[in-house]
């Protein structure tokens, strides 16, 4: 028995001493050339020793992208150990498989200790676990620069960043941590997250658009993003500190979508939300002309605002604050709807819902009375269909035209006020 557990102590500290492997040095020391590269486990310090300001290139040249590299983690530094050169960038082509192989804490699996940008060219950038029933997080630290996917002018190189396990990573760079270009991918799997630390960006055009996957587990969280020509899935979830523009984006959001309070979220023209999930406007969304949303919820946060110049769709009971129209607005289903604080229908606007119970109300948080203003040159105001009512508990009722409030069917609409409020009035 003492031979066996001898004989399981050696096999255990063999395997220890694989996975804690010494770091090992390599030098990039041609000129804006594919140096290769050789993988093991190890944590592998990457020296440059070319022309300064020119580009450190590691990797696999073009032929065998899907080749690749596995290692427990890189450090980018200036210099061969002995000189100081910096590179332009950091050109990383090829597969990286960057495995953490602690099974709890925090373990840095890319470093960059210069100011320089990264830049992903072709294959897959995988962040993972050497054991998947590892919890530990990943650390990627960018330094001064940012990393960039970028397909470059080949058709196939379509650069994805696959995060496995969760992932912080931080930049001190004001313009960009993490930047999407010209059909990079980005897939958050399983139950990850990945922490942001800084702007999240992505940049394609028309014909080379960004892609960017939340699995459903996933999480997604930045600290503020601007993303243009990309197709977003979210089954998980996406959260912003900071404000968020969509700009010709195209979202399926089966998840949640979300950006801090007192934040500004923009979809500009072309922009569409499509699906099942939850989009949190506790802030100030902007839904510009041309765009559209159609989801099953939206959260609006009390004291914040909304305003809709394109259009705007949901599927259950929704609480409108501070609501500002000019496009079109429709709930379809539900059996009520709610208008808090202001809800203005300008010249040119369109709402419908089909629930028969509009109630018009003051806040909880504040003295404010709520003024529903409809007016004179909405296109239509529709409510609900037979029996449908208006009860305004709190607030006023402005109707710039006769007849401006109707159901479904073209009949008219029965308002009550309360009695036990303080100000409820129609004018």
């Amino acid at each position: 028995m003492r031979n066996r557990l001898l004989l399981g102590l050696a096999v255990a500290a063999a395997a220890a001493s694989s996975v804690f492997a010494d770091s090992k040095d390599f030098t990039i020391n041609k000129t804006n050339t594919i140096v290769n590269f050789e993988s093991g486990d190890y944590d592998y310090n990457i020296y440059y020793s070319g022309t300064a300001n020119t580009r450190a290139r590691l990797g696999i040249a073009n032929a065998e992208p899907a080749k690749g590299y596995t290692v427990r983690s890189l450090t980018l530094k200036a210099g061969d150990g002995s000189t100081s050169q910096t590179p332009s960038e950091w050109n990383l082509l090829g597969c990286f498989t960057l495995n953490i192989p602690t099974a709890s804490g925090e373990y840095t699996v890319l470093k960059n200790e210069t100011e320089k940008n990264i830049h992903y060219q072709m294959g897959e950038l995988t962040i993972g676990n050497a054991d998947s029933a590892s919890k530990a997080t990943a650390l990627v630290d960018l330094g001064g620069g940012f990393l960039r996917l970028m397909g470059g002018g080949v058709s196939d190189q379509n650069p994805t960043l696959n995060v496995n396990t969760s992932t912080r990573i931080t930049s001190t760079n004001t313009t960009a941590a993490v930047n999407l270009n010209s059909a990079s991918i980005l897939n958050v799997n399983g139950t990850s997250t990945l922490d942001v630390g800084g702007a999240f960006t992505s940049s394609g055009n028309a014909e080379k658009r960004s892609k960017i996957n939340i699995a459903q587990d996933a999480k997604l969280k930045v600290a503020s993003a601007s993303l243009i020509n990309s197709d977003i899935v979210i089954a998980g979830q996406f959260s912003s500190d900071g404000s968020v523009v969509l700009d010709r984006v195209s979202m399926t959001l089966d998840g949640s979508f979300s950006a801090a309070k007192k934040k500004t979220i923009t979809l500009k023209a072309d922009t569409v939300v499509s699906g099942g999930g939850l989009f949190d406007m506790s802030t100030v969304t902007n839904i510009n002309e041309g765009a559209s949303v159609d989801i099953r919820a939206i959260s609006t946060g009390a004291g914040f605002l909304l305003d809709v110049a394109g259009s705007l769709k949901t599927s259950q009971n929704t609480t409108y604050n501070n609501l500002t129209v000019s496009g079109t607005l429709e709930q379809t289903a539900g059996d009520q709807t709610v208008f808090n604080r202001a809800a203005s229908f300008k010249a040119g606007s369109a709402f419908k819902t089909a629930s028969n119970y509009v109630r018009i109300q003051a806040g909880t948080v504040d003295a404010a009375y709520t003024t529903l203003s409809i007016g004179a040159a909405n296109k239509s105001f529709v409510v609900g269909s037979e029996n449908a009512k208006i009860d305004i508990q709190r607030g006023t009722i402005l109707l710039g035209k006769a007849q401006a409030i109707r159901d479904a069917n073209g009949g008219l609409v029965s308002i009550s006020t309360r009695n036990d409020t303080t100000k409820a009035e129609l004018r």
